[in-house]
């Protein structure tokens, strides 16, 4: 255009920094189209690397939740609990049971209203076998993965689809235009950065493919229904035991440490003489069933899993 103030003056020289920009990129055909196919050059890998961390930890967790020794000698031992607690019931004889089962163990409580059921569980292994402890640490992927949204996840795989298409059109629309001010420049940069973007695209597409039905397969493992609105349900209901399980091995830790500092005598202390009282004998009721836990209380439920 022209400036009233210096008339018959056209030196771009004279213009200022940003000036000279408009001046240089007014020219460029479908501008907007191309600025956005060289921001999603740009940020595409930081997304391909986002998608492909979420699907890793997938794997990883449905690879633990197949071979965590600690964890399946854990559901073992609960499906033997029950059958025992509910014997002489049709509930008895039971070859499995709906993992949220667990979470209720916390919540079935001794005579003495503080040993829970899931403490038995947890010491009566421990005497068998003292890696149980190591339970979550054995399985340290459940955490990330219980957040983890598929949704959201296949939502940023459309978005990288939607740009690679973009980058495609617009590579093949500056090909039949090649005479266009800076037509051969960006179809290069564009052509080198497809050749490598559209592979790992693929791989990713695949992967996510992988994760579903790996997904579906460890559900399925643990005799769930796989819900495809909601498919990391069975990982979450794992994660929640995990953290029950976590807190009572902490009490257990701090209930052991109190106990070994207080078991010396002390000094110039006698002995009771005292015959201990005996232990009072579980109170059943009907359709109820009791269990010594090895400390004196006996752990007196009534339980259908």
């Amino acid at each position: 255009g022209r400036h009233i103030k210096y008339r018959g003056m056209s030196d771009p020289r004279k213009l200022g920094i940003v000036e000279r920009y408009f001046a240089e990129i007014r020219d460029v055909p479908r501008l907007e189209e191309r600025i956005k196919c060289m921001l999603f050059a740009r940020t595409a890998e930081s997304s391909l690397d986002k998608v492909e961390e979420q699907q890793n930890i997938v794997h990883e967790v449905c690879h633990e939740m197949k071979t965590c020794e600690p964890f399946l000698k854990l559901l073992q031992a609960v499906l033997e609990l029950g059958n025992h607690l509910n014997r002489g019931s049709h509930r008895a004889g039971a070859v499995g049971f709906k993992l949220d089962a667990l979470l209720k163990l916390a919540d079935i409580k001794a005579v003495d209203k503080k040993t829970s059921l899931l403490q038995f569980v947890i010491d009566q292994l421990r005497k068998q076998d003292p890696s149980i402890d190591s339970l979550v640490d054995a399985m340290p992927h459940v955490k990330a993965a219980s957040t983890i949204q598929l949704s959201a996840v296949e939502a940023m795989i459309a978005e990288l689809r939607a740009g690679l298409k973009l980058v495609r059109d617009q590579v093949a629309v500056a090909k039949e235009h090649a005479e266009e001010n800076g037509s051969e420049r960006f179809v290069e940069s564009m052509e080198e950065f497809l050749a490598t973007a559209s592979a790992s695209f693929a791989a990713l597409e695949q992967g996510q493919r992988d994760v579903v039905a790996e997904l579906e397969d460890v559900t399925r493992y643990y005799g769930e229904t796989f819900v495809r609105a909601d498919p990391v349900k069975t990982i979450r209901t794992i994660q929640e035991f995990l953290t029950i399980f976590r807190k009572i091995s902490l009490a257990n830790m701090i209930a052991k440490g109190k106990g070994s500092m207080n078991s010396g005598s002390r000094p110039g202390s006698r002995a009771s003489s005292r015959p201990s009282s005996a232990q009072p004998s579980p109170v059943k009721t009907k359709g109820s069933d009791s269990i010594n836990a090895g400390n004196g209380n006996a752990i007196n439920v009534d339980v259908s899993i």
